[in-house]
Order: C-alpha cells, then sequence, then structure tokens
C-alpha cells in the first residue's frame, strides 16, 4: 500500500467512500465513468487520480478485498518507495486542494 493508514483515511473522508486500500485490486469502471476525464498521472498515482476525480463526479466506488499474489515471485510490486509516494502525495494535494 503506498498511503499510509491516515492518508488512506484522509482520502476515505474527502471522497465520502469507505476505502481501506486506494492502490491496490482490481479495477471494474465504466466508459461513462471514463468518458471525458481528463487524466495526468502515468504510475501509481493514477489510481488516486482516477478515484478521487470519479467520486468529485458522482460515481459510487465500492471495494472489495482482494489477495495481492505477484507472478514474478517478488514480496511487492515494483513501486518505487520515494518517488512513488511523492507522486501519489502530489496527486492528493492537487486533486483536493491546488483547484
Amino acid at each position: 500500500m503506498v498511503f499510509s493508514i491516515g492518508g488512506v483515511r484522509a482520502v476515505s473522508k474527502l471522497i465520502g467512500a469507505l476505502l481501506t486500500d486506494t492502490q491496490s485490486g482490481y479495477r471494474l469502471i465504466t466508459k461513462e465513468v471514463l468518458r471525458g476525464m481528463p487524466l495526468r498521472a502515468t504510475g501509481y498515482e493514477g489510481e488516486l487520480e482516477l478515484l478521487v476525480k470519479a467520486c468529485k463526479r458522482g460515481h459510487t466506488v465500492v471495494e472489495i478485498p482482494v489477495t495481492t499474489c505477484y507472478i514474478d515471485g517478488r514480496p511487492s510490486s515494483h513501486f518505487r518507495p520515494v518517488k512513488d509516494t511523492w507522486l501519489v502525495c502530489r496527486t492528493f494535494l492537487q486533486e483536493f486542494f491546488w483547484r
């Protein structure tokens, strides 16, 4: 998980959806949700950007727990702790406070 528990709670509160993880799992997104949604992110931060923008537009978000398995046998993803954490945090700030 990229965001700390506190970060996930903050996102949950601001978007009005009960979440425990904003980064892991599959996404089922209809084309109506994506239509006309400007997205800037190109990495891990894209998951948060899409989530926030969908909720701001009034779409419903539901979380279903999943078990994470990595095909290459690694114990975690290819997440870069410093760079990707910064990008996720920057996206959070941009979506809620810089607009």
